[in-house]
């Protein structure tokens, strides 16, 4: 088929194109962060089929389009193509991606990410309405008020899921395991992020308030200022009955590198805490772990889930291969790579990966996450139809019934009948952790062998 239209005409619109498109290139190339190295000029010769492309969609699509705008396509297409995170953010979106670390914004409170062409979801955050209405780390979001997400990419969906506070959204999901999608309609918030909460807890019904708990939801630029006095708190509060701490980073989507660095070398006495590598020299980076203000070497334990991702991993990484702590819980998100955001003169910018990152022993967190030492699924606890068990202090006449001073250790109310049990099963895993090292050998769960096969 033949176009109309003269051959000049036609050039010259095409040689704008080459112009604009090799300005595009070179605006992205050049004088930035991420510069680009010598190439040759076979190297630009694919310029001349994008040119190509633009110009004929430009002249023939049934609808008019702006030559800017098929470049911006044309630029998300291309970061989209690389991985998941990596994409191109015009300057609306690009100042959106610079709130994530403020610590507040209106919305629902989740953490996205896109896995297999879908938006799916990382972790909803602690007291959000996306918490509130049970939404799990792994649910795909397939439609936002009616629109399908299988075109969005990830700040797409964002500014469709935050606005205006009380205002409404319709999120429609699929979950594993269930054929019929989940329509819930939630109301926007001011998503304030206290990043730390912290209490005590008591190693038995009843008994002293002796293990620290510590929630991390996720890594803000002040979530290491927040933990320090808190833990002093608790460790204070709890006198010489301390047994321990657990750190709970389940579902907890990540954040700001330094703050997960500055945390685990509270616990470290030095070493390496995670590595970058990438293809350039500048990535390759080695951060480690000081002796100054190091905490005492008390039992540590991490609880970890499918929804810990990046920072959280490399937290939990980076105490396990030390055997500082034991990780307890599932596997986590298995989001190991570092993107850089980089502004571009338009106002707009890149969020391009550039290295992924490394656990002390050199395990890459990349689709594969931490394994933790003690696999604990989130199970729901539901007691026997039978009733509770029979024992020999049930049946009539016991003999020998030893008097109950000589086993201090042993309360009259079951451990395994508590409400935490039933509530959250993996933390009270963890707790028993902490009571059978201690009781069992007097030592932390830390000297147990640990570490990513």
């Amino acid at each position: 088929m033949k176009l109309s239209g003269t051959n000049r005409l036609a050039s010259n619109h095409r040689s704008t194109a080459v112009v604009l498109v090799a300005m595009l290139v070179i605006s992205l190339l050049l004088g930035r962060p991420l510069s680009a190295t010598a190439q040759t000029v076979d190297d630009y010769a694919a310029l001349d089929l994008l040119a190509d492309i633009l110009f004929l969609v430009q002249q023939n699509h049934v609808d008019a389009h702006k030559l800017d705008q098929l470049v911006d396509g044309a630029v998300r297409g291309l970061l989209t193509s690389l991985d998941p995170h990596s994409e191109y953010m015009n300057a609306d979106e690009f100042s959106e991606a610079l709130i994530d670390t403020e610590g507040s914004f209106n919305g629902l409170g989740i953490e996205i990410s896109v896995k297999d062409d879908s938006i799916i979801i990382i972790a909803p955050i602690d007291g959000t309405p996306a918490q509130r209405a049970g939404i799990r780390p792994g649910d795909r979001i397939s439609a936002i008020d009616g629109l399908a997400t299988s075109q969005m990419g990830i700040h797409q969906a964002l500014q469709k899921l935050r606005g205006p506070i009380g205002s409404v959204v319709r999120l429609q999901l699929q979950r594993d395991q269930q054929s019929a999608p989940l329509d819930l309609e939630l109301r926007r918030e001011k998503i304030e992020l206290t990043s730390v909460q912290g209490r005590l807890l008591p190693a038995t019904p009843g008994g002293p308030a002796a293990i620290g708990y510590l929630r991390i939801s996720q890594f803000q630029k002040n979530t290491a200022a927040q933990l320090l006095p808190e833990l002093q708190r608790l460790r204070q509060q709890a006198g010489n009955q301390w047994l321990g701490l657990i750190l709970d980073v389940r579902n907890n989507p990540g954040g700001l590198l330094d703050q997960a660095v500055a945390i685990t070398d509270l616990f470290l006495d030095g070493g390496l805490v995670v590595s970058t590598r990438g293809r350039r020299p500048q990535d390759e980076l080695q951060f480690t772990a000081e002796k100054t203000a190091t905490e005492p070497d008390y039992p540590l334990v991490v609880l970890i889930n499918e929804g810990s991702a990046s920072a959280s991993e490399i937290l939990a990484g980076a105490l396990q291969d030390h055997r500082r702590a034991l990780i307890v819980g599932v596997t986590s998100f298995g989001k190991g790579s570092v993107q850089a955001l980089i502004p571009l003169s338009n106002g707009g910018g890149l969020r391009l990966t550039t290295a992924y990152y490394y656990t002390p022993n050199g395990h890459c967190l990349q689709a594969r996450g931490i394994i933790p030492d003690l696999v604990v699924p989130q199970g729901q606890w539901q007691t026997s139809a039978a009733g509770p068990p029979v024992r020999e202090a049930n049946l009539p006449q016991p003999t020998a019934v030893r008097p109950a001073e000589l086993y201090p250790q042993i309360t009259t109310s079951d451990p395994a009948d508590t409400e935490l049990l039933r509530q959250d099963f993996q933390l009270f895993s963890a707790i028993n952790l902490l009571i059978g090292c201690q009781r069992l050998t007097g030592e932390a769960p830390s000297r147990a062998p640990g570490g990513q096969p």
